[in-house]
């Protein structure tokens, strides 16, 4: 199964990889990409580099995705079945993207819409804001928020708990105060009551990318995608990837619904579980929430209008941040744990790798022109050209 899997990322690098080639001449006028980053050199821009990609929104919340996967793989590492119980935790749960805190509201009903900005103080009464985070959902008497979060990747956002709470590597700093507090939106104050380490949860979790394939893949408008169409035809399951490493952690079977692929990780140590897991996670789960972003990119796209476009260019931004993760760097050396760094990390089996050290792959250079000619497309309104490249 694993081996289908990297068959089809190798596959869909490698189409990548012919479109870039027969591009580039008619792209020229647009974004080229960046060979290095010279800080006393080239103009600082809004928004810091992405593994030498510049992205014209902020991604940096959505770039952490990959701090989940390294603490994932910390886990497994310990060979244990408590620590692979806690990897899935991470894995279900999240820890570092879209954090946002459960208030128990102690005072007053909350009447705001979801978007609007609260503040309150921190632990060590340091302002700390917020937005209201699915006002739909919320049960009452609470008020959800979403920890805001900032242009700098290494200090993004200051509240990251969610499943860390349970491996330790949780960090309460930037949490709004607790046992109890105050929070206001313009000249509305309430009082509340949070537990940091037990009250903070996230959004953005590397199973929520997988579970999301029905609703985000297949049922939504210009849907179903070509590639995630593919894997759920294979599998007969629209969630492959979740039960996939679900199995893995857990040492049970996939029990695919097509019968193809299945796998009975019971006759796995817990070696080859871990691999299964962490390679799944990366290659399967998170591969394809990438390409859907590319995909919701291009649908969303105006046809020949410059000036709204931002959300389409934010998709855009978002799937390079899944692509790459945030232990890239600004310069992309090989260090972070996604989709960018496994091409790094194989360009010296197929020696194509364009550096003495066997480091940097070509096809990452490959990419960085396609995602910076796609997002000046996206910027231009030229959809039809985007989608080509």
């Amino acid at each position: 199964m694993v081996k289908f899997s990297l068959f089809a990322l190798s596959s869909f690098l490698c189409t990548v990889q012919a479109v870039a080639s027969s591009s580039a001449a008619q792209n020229k006028n647009l974004r080229a990409p960046i060979g290095t980053i010279d800080k006393q050199t080239h103009r600082k821009l809004s928004y810091e580099y992405i593994a030498r990609y510049r992205p014209a929104s902020q991604v940096t919340d959505h770039n952490a995705i990959d701090l989940d996967q390294k603490i994932i793989e910390e886990q497994i590492a310990r060979q244990t079945e408590s620590s692979f119980a806690l990897a899935k935790s991470v894995y279900e749960d999240g820890g570092h993207s879209k954090s946002y805190a459960r208030l128990t509201i102690n005072s007053g009903t909350p009447t705001e819409s979801d978007g609007a900005v609260f503040s309150g103080l921190d632990s060590l009464g340091f302002e700390v804001t917020g937005k209201v985070y699915e006002r739909s959902s919320t049960p009452s008497g609470e008020l959800w928020l979403q920890y805001s979060t900032t242009d700098i990747q290494r200090n993004y956002v200051g509240c990251q708990v969610g499943a860390l709470a349970k491996t330790g590597n949780e960090k309460t700093e930037g949490c709004f105060q607790g046992p109890t507090g105050t929070v206001s939106s313009g000249s509305n104050v309430y009082n509340y009551s949070y537990d940091p380490k037990t009250d903070t949860f996230n959004g953005r979790t590397i199973k929520g990318f997988s579970t999301s394939v029905q609703s985000r893949m297949l049922d939504c408008p210009n849907c179903p995608y070509k590639d995630a169409k593919y894997f759920v035809d294979y599998y007969g399951n629209a969630d492959y990837a979740d039960k996939w490493i679900s199995a893995a952690f857990d040492g049970g079977q996939t029990n695919f619904l097509s019968g193809r692929g299945n796998a009975n990780f019971n006759l796995y140590g817990l070696v080859g579980r871990g691999e299964c897991a962490k390679k799944g996670t990366a290659y399967m789960a998170i591969f394809m929430y990438v390409i859907r972003e590319f995909e919701d990119a291009i649908d969303d796209c105006k046809l020949n209008c410059i000036s709204c476009n931002d959300d389409p260019v934010h998709a855009w931004d978002e799937g390079v941040a899944f692509y790459s993760g945030s232990l890239e760097g600004e310069d992309g050396v090989p260090t972070g744990k996604l989709l960018h760094e496994l091409a790094d990390k194989r360009c010296a089996d197929f020696n194509t790798c364009v550096d003495e050290d066997n480091s940097r792959s070509h096809i990452n250079n490959e990419l960085l022109n396609l995602f910076n000619v796609g997002q000046g497309q996206l910027q231009a309104g030229l959809c039809t050209e985007a989608r080509q490249t």
